[in-house]
């Protein structure tokens, strides 16, 4: 069955984000994109920030905020170990009985990210704020990319 595939971060330029900060920009981003694909119904809320000028929101929902939290902290340690970097995908799907088979999993949507981990140090203050802007700017615009790709 075919599904919407979105690709949020091409692999040829992918996302380079520092490694302490990967698991939150990955909770951002996956925080963004349930909460407006939740919209129309019962979702509360709750202002979120990353870095210091990057804000969103998430769904007030201790059970949800607890799975994307630990799928982001789960996702950034599989991505630390990998040298070229990697994709993380988030998949949404029914789950339709297969009669005998059992329930099957089908896919109606898919968000992929590609990601590079940088482990080396800044040389400097200068040069680390210059990457955070840099970073923040880049996680804004995917954000936008996430609301235009959920226009009906």
């Amino acid at each position: 069955m075919n599904h919407e595939c979105f690709t949020l971060i091409d692999p040829k330029a992918p996302l380079e984000v520092d490694s302490r900060l990967l698991p939150d920009v990955l909770e951002c981003l996956l925080h963004h994109i349930l909460f407006h694909r939740a919209l129309g119904g019962e979702v509360v809320p709750k202002d979120m920030v990353l870095l210091d000028d990057l804000f969103y929101v998430s769904c007030d929902d201790a059970q949800i905020s607890k799975k994307v939290r630990d799928a982001s902290q789960s996702a950034a340690d599989s991505l630390r170990k990998q040298e070229r970097g990697g994709k993380v995908t988030l998949t949404f799907f029914d789950k339709v009985s297969g009669g005998m088979w059992g329930d099957k999993k089908v896919p109606w949507e898919e968000w992929s990210m590609h990601f590079v981990v940088r482990t080396e140090p800044s040389f400097g203050h200068r040069e680390e704020l210059l990457r955070r802007k840099e970073l923040e700017s880049r996680v804004k615009e995917l954000m936008w990319l996430i609301l235009r790709n959920l226009k009906p």
